[in-house]
């Protein structure tokens, strides 16, 4: 499936302002448009006038809306903007996952209060997308982040998508290394006890996860209960 990736400023792009709702579903349309036949920008005038330009009724049913955030700063920042907007499916790309994120309790502003993109009966996210980050300079990644957002997508019934783990993975020490719960790591997972310099050997003390693929994207490698790779349902016909 083709698609098109779209700004997270775009909302509040001067020129996006300004468009009415025919303009609108005609720029969206186009972008589906190029995307779906791979035309590299070009529109025939032929398709163009099937488009139509009247307002929409309901979301276009091909199109998929997305914000990536990476700590609670940015889904507060983010999320209600996506949520302002008509799609078939709203996504949260929660990756590089920086720090910990409630998609349960999303803050508007100190006025508004709290939205609640999952509370289980009425979500508003229809996929959740985790994954630490990669490279040689990736920031640390806390499994429990990851963890976190796992469990609030099961209680919610959402779709959750694990991308990959990153390449700097914490954990805890006694999460359990024989890959005999659900939260412990496969039987010879290598790790390092030595992350600020110096040993912690208390118990919960930090570690640093070493895996065999570098940016921690093999399911086999981590703990059963985050080998999680869901889609959401879309609608056919």
């Amino acid at each position: 499936m083709a698609y098109a990736q779209i700004h997270t400023q775009a909302p509040r792009h001067p020129k996006l302002l300004a468009l009415s709702d025919a303009a609108w579903r005609l720029w969206a349309t186009g972008l589906c448009y190029v995307q779906e036949h791979m035309t590299d920008g070009i529109i025939p005038a032929k398709a163009i006038v099937t488009f139509g330009v009247g307002k929409p009724q309901k979301p276009l049913p091909n199109v998929w809306l997305g914000v990536s955030v990476e700590d609670q700063a940015t889904a507060d920042a983010r999320i209600p903007l996506l949520l302002q907007t008509p799609a078939a499916i709203r996504f949260v790309s929660y990756e590089p996952a920086l720090g910990p994120v409630n998609l349960t309790a999303i803050r508007r502003t100190r006025a508004e209060g709290f939205m609640r993109p999952l509370d289980g009966r009425f979500n508003r996210l229809d996929w959740v997308i985790v994954g630490g980050e990669s490279g040689p300079k990736a920031r640390p990644c806390d499994v429990e982040w990851i963890r976190s957002v796992v469990q609030q997508c099961k209680a919610a019934g959402t779709p959750c998508f694990v991308k990959q783990l990153g390449a700097h993975i914490i954990t805890r020490n006694d999460d359990g290394w024989e890959g005999d719960t659900p939260r412990s790591w496969p039987m010879n997972t290598r790790f390092d006890e030595h992350i600020r310099g110096y040993r912690e050997d208390y118990q919960g003390a930090p570690v640093r996860v070493r895996l065999r693929c570098r940016k921690g994207g093999h399911p086999s490698e981590w703990p059963e209960d985050l080998r999680v790779r869901q889609w959401p349902e879309v609608a056919r016909g």
